[in-house]
């Protein structure tokens, strides 16, 4: 009856394992043994690859989505945070200036809206806010424009860079627009047609750009 040569029991003669401790009681068992720590660590290695390639799959299948959606992929919005938090800082910094140069617009904003309660309806603006507003778009498009610059600097997007020059010229077109409306050039309901017109233009611009100028696509591998 052989002994266990790692606890020194005895074991049965027919015994493969030692049944204390279950190591093998002959070297047949115990290339048996080592037979299935390989297929073992095989299985492992095997499972691992098959993970570590269904998240490449994955990957993949995430940015194509993403190029074929149109979203700007994660390289190109690396520094998206610190234009939005400039961009942020420059409108309100646009705005405080518009009532700096007409400090009397806050005020006129507030009765036009009183007029337009009490009469309910809409009512021409006074001249004095629609000089304002001409002022505020023309300050916004000058600052698209250097949006549009700070995005070829920061983000090398010429696609984003040429959608900020688009919404520069809606805001001259819109602050052209107000400036022909306060000078009665031109009629309310023109106005509003014309501002309708410049957004088709915008999303038509916006189309043309997103055809020319696609997210790179997912490479093959």
């Amino acid at each position: 009856m052989p002994y266990c040569s790692r606890c020194g029991k005895l074991n049965d003669d027919d015994s493969k394992f030692c049944v204390y401790c279950g190591t093998p009681t002959s070297p047949a068992s115990a290339s048996a043994g080592g037979f299935g720590e390989r297929v073992g660590g095989d299985a492992q290695d095997f499972a691992r690859s098959m993970k570590e390639e269904a998240e490449r799959v994955a990957e993949k299948v995430r940015r194509e989505a993403e190029w074929r959606t149109g979203r700007a992929p994660p390289e190109v919005n690396r520094n998206e945070a610190l234009l939005g938090a400039i961009s942020a800082g420059a409108v309100l910094i646009i705005f405080a200036g518009t009532v700096l140069s007409y400090p009397n617009s806050l005020t006129a904003l507030i009765d036009y809206i009183r007029r337009m309660a009490e009469l309910g309806g809409f009512i021409r603006p006074p001249r004095l806010l629609l000089d304002a507003a001409s002022f505020f778009f023309v300050a916004i498009g000058l600052w698209a424009l250097g949006l549009a610059v700070l995005r070829l600097v920061l983000q090398r997007s010429m696609r984003k860079s040429l959608g900020d020059i688009v919404g520069a010229l809606f805001s001259f077109y819109l602050a052209y627009v107000i400036a022909s409306y306060a000078a009665v050039r031109i009629g309310g309901v023109a106005a509003l047609a014309f501002v309708v017109i410049g957004l088709g233009m915008v999303i038509i611009a916006d189309g043309l750009i997103a055809v020319a100028l696609p997210w790179p696509r997912p490479s093959a591998g």
